[in-house]
């Protein structure tokens, strides 16, 4: 099985991505929440503020979870990489064409 690192990078950025695209909708959401408190003053933007500070905070988690996963996808890049070329230098000193 081979490694193909670009295609795990491509991954890798496009969570990025994903992430960058969740804090925008964060960026949205409180946007939103400030508009609501500047034309509303009543009871119900206190249910409607609470809404929306539970979407934000969803939208936390997933920008935590999708930055985590993308971090792990590299840790575990680097690992296989790293044992994969272990594991050629090995094969090359057994064939007995190595240093000796």
């Amino acid at each position: 099985m081979s490694l193909d690192a670009a295609a795990v990078h491509r991954q890798e950025q496009e969570l990025l991505a994903c992430a960058e695209s969740l804090r925008s909708a964060k960026r949205k959401a409180e946007l939103l929440k400030s508009g609501v408190h500047q034309a509303w003053r009543s009871e119900e933007t206190a249910y409607l503020s609470a809404a929306i500070d539970k979407v934000i905070a969803e939208l936390d988690q997933e920008i935590r979870r999708t930055e985590q996963l993308a971090e792990e996808i590299s840790t575990a890049c680097t690992r296989l990489r790293v044992e994969a070329e272990l594991l050629r230098e090995d094969l090359f000193l057994e064939d007995g064409e190595g240093l000796f």
